[in-house]
């Protein structure tokens, strides 16, 4: 038994659908033309909507950049933010941390 496969990318296909063997149909919010990450792990294929976004951006879609928008939004929900009426102030602020 394979413990992993990538099964690679492709698209959603016009009137796909997934029926149960109790002959129920399995729907989503993915959408004709969808980009689909597929891949086989623990004999389960998994099947995942694909984000496409420009090479400009990905940036701060990365794990890093994500988490330190979290952190950001923490500080200011805690309300430890400052404010500054000239670029002056604002590195005199840098230096005083």
């Amino acid at each position: 038994m394979l413990p992993y496969l990538d099964l690679g990318i492709g698209k959603f296909p016009a009137n796909a659908a997934v029926t149960t063997q109790a002959g129920k149909t399995v729907t989503s919010d993915i959408s004709e033309g969808d980009v689909l990450d597929m891949r086989l792990t623990d004999n389960k294929i998994i099947i995942e909507p694909y984000k496409l976004i420009p090479s400009s951006q990905a940036y701060f879609w990365s794990k890093e950049t994500q988490e330190d928008m979290l952190e950001a939004r923490e500080y200011v929900k805690a309300g430890r933010m400052r404010e500054f009426s000239n670029i002056d102030e604002f590195l005199k602020g840098l230096q005083d941390d």
